[in-house]
């Protein structure tokens, strides 16, 4: 899936959605704004509770945390796939991003992995991904 989407004076930012060795890995790239929060929080609801998926990782290697709604959506996609009995984990938050999410506790209760590499479930391995439209639904 792919998901992208401009705001005033923000980088351009993107959603990939793949698979990796049991894991769903969300890539976001670019700045994540209150602007587009709620469509990232859209895209993380469905794959949590629409799709079923027990194992997400949210990779922020590409990504600037721009405003405290983003955290928040972060934070309600590990609760709710935490009280399904699944695992949420953050991997490589910029450090200009530590002191948002340290702020909101986020790296208190999200397992943060500085690098994807260092994570054994999805370095390597095939990947499968899709792309979504601006709207949220498949494009292919």
């Amino acid at each position: 899936m792919s998901l992208s989407k401009r705001h005033p004076r923000a980088r351009p930012w993107r959603v990939d959605v793949g698979r990796a060795l049991g894991a769903v890995v969300v890539t976001v790239q670019g700045d994540l704004t209150a602007a587009n929060s709620s469509a990232l929080g859209d895209n993380l609801r469905d794959l949590i509770e629409g799709q079923g998926n027990m194992f997400l990782v949210v990779d922020l290697r590409s990504a600037t945390v721009a405003d405290v709604r983003s955290v928040d959506v972060l934070v309600a996609a590990r609760r709710s796939l935490e009280d399904r009995g699944g695992r949420f984990l953050l991997s490589g938050p910029q450090p200009e991003a530590t002191p948002i999410l340290d702020a909101a506790g986020l790296v208190d209760i999200v397992e943060v992995h500085p690098q994807r590499r260092h994570h054994p479930t999805i370095a390597g391995g095939p990947r499968q991904s899709s792309a979504l439209d601006s709207s949220g639904s498949s494009g292919t």
